[in-house]
């Protein structure tokens, strides 16, 4: 670091100057005595004008051919014998390297808190993303618990509860609910929930009116999702004493085909707590919800409509087959060395070593085997399930022998019924077709006796 030292008498004429001095403004000898050069007289007076502003940092800039070289400036004041002032002395320290390093490290400072700030702006990102990514893996977690609970779930007072649990604990959302339509659908009723509330909610049958009133209600009556970020602000936002705590509600119309069966509603205590993500998935889980209703509706109906078939099934078996036995005269058999009818005026009585197997057609007992044994002992078990087995046998194959002789009187029916009508539908006028249908009549139902009369307005 190099210092030049310049004196000025009051004048302004140069009386001293250092080698360096004279090296760094290229002054020589010849400037003693001289006037300063007019760049050491603004020096100068810059430094005056900073002491009287208090400024104490004095930087001055020379610039040379080669380079441009600031100085860090002090003024002495000259005195003489009887110290008076005669003239002043400017001190320049060169500060080049200096103010160069200043500003490397000011270079360097800032572009560190450039890369700082780009390191919080990428972290920020990634933090965001990871939280979109978790968000977005819990979305797809609560859509294959939905999915496997509508696909093993066939109950709606199970499956219903199921599926706002599982929002509520995927979604983090403090109360879910499920609302269906009434039969007259003017009201939607409360039918699942997770939150406390909600279960107060249940216990009293809470409903709402289905229309323009109510974030449920509304969305419903427009079929379309209605959500208040804010409900505080929301006219359409009714309060509700069980949850005291929402500050955001959204409500998804269940729709099966184009009818509108009910709503989901979710509830936050987050003001704005819905994404565009959350609207997406939510609006999917409403559509998976409509389908599990609907796929229950059917499938309980199914149930409903099989046990309907099948009672009418019994009750069309026992009668089918209480017609037979009357038809056919006979009660039964017995065999007891040979195979004899049973005498319609047996009964049987109870004995100990006696053994009675229900014969069964589609759940009716149609009749029973008794297996009696000689020696008065129980049949062993293995007996046992032989007589079931020939039992069961017997009974299908007598079902199978009663369907054929059915279908075979049907099919005679049929035929007889064709073969009159075609002998009928032959004749070309009026006597000939009655006295065809009485002909054929009377030969089908051999023994009776058949008349056609024609109506007449007289009598």
């Amino acid at each position: 670091m190099q210092t030049a030292v310049i004196a000025l008498e009051m004048r302004g004429h140069i009386s001293f100057m250092n080698p360096s001095a004279m090296k760094t403004f290229n002054l020589n000898s010849s400037h003693l005595g001289r006037q300063a050069p007019l760049f050491i007289q603004n020096w100068l007076e810059q430094v005056l004008q900073n002491e009287k502003r208090s400024i104490t940092e004095n930087i001055v800039h020379f610039k040379t051919s080669e380079k441009d070289i600031s100085f860090f400036t002090n003024l002495i004041t000259l005195k003489g014998s009887r110290s008076s002032q005669i003239g002043k002395a400017l001190i320049l320290t060169d500060i080049t390297q200096r103010l160069r390093t200043e500003e490397e490290l000011s270079e360097r400072t800032r572009l560190l808190e450039e890369q700082a700030q780009l390191i919080r702006r990428n972290t920020e990102q990634l933090e965001e993303t990871n939280q979109r990514a978790l968000t977005r893996t819990a979305q797809l977690q609560a859509l294959a618990e939905v999915s496997r609970a509508i696909a093993s779930i066939n109950e709606l007072d199970i499956l219903l509860p199921t599926i706002t649990r599982v929002i509520s604990d995927n979604f983090g959302f403090y109360h879910v609910g499920i609302f269906m339509n009434d039969e007259a659908n003017e009201y939607a009723v409360l039918r699942a929930s997770n939150s406390e509330g909600g279960q107060h909610m249940l216990e009293r049958g809470h409903r709402l009116r289905i229309g323009p009133t109510g974030i449920v209600g509304n969305a419903i009556a427009a079929g379309t999702p209605r959500i208040a970020l804010d409900t505080g602000a929301d006219a359409a936002y009714l309060k509700n004493p069980d949850l005291p705590n929402t500050r955001s509600e959204m409500s998804l119309p269940l729709r099966v085909g184009q009818r509108i069966i009910g709503a989901l509603d979710v509830q936050s205590t987050e003001p704005n707590a819905f994404s565009n993500e959350d609207v997406e998935v939510l609006s999917t889980l409403a559509d998976q919800v409509s389908i599990a209703i609907e796929n229950t509706r059917l499938f309980e109906e199914a149930i409903s409509s099989a046990a309907e078939n099948q009672v009418l099934l019994q009750q069309y078996a026992r009668a089918e087959w209480q017609t037979l036995v009357k038809r056919q005269n006979k009660i039964g058999y017995r065999y007891a060395g040979k195979v004899e009818e049973l005498p319609n005026s047996i009964e049987f009585s109870e004995n100990d070593s006696s053994v009675d197997v229900p014969i069964l057609v589609r759940g009716q007992v149609i009749g029973t085997v008794r297996v009696k044994s000689a020696d008065g002992k129980r049949p062993r078990p293995d007996e046992l399930d032989i007589i079931r087995a020939a039992t069961e046998r017997a009974a299908i194959a007598a079902e199978n022998a009663r369907l054929l002789e059915a279908s075979q009187q049907r099919a005679a029916k049929e035929q007889t019924i064709g073969q009159i009508s075609a002998k009928i539908s032959s004749s070309v006028n009026l006597e000939n077709i009655m006295q065809t249908a009485v002909e054929e009549l009377g030969r089908t139902l051999a023994g009776s006796q058949v008349s056609i009369r024609l109506k007449s307005d007289e009598k």
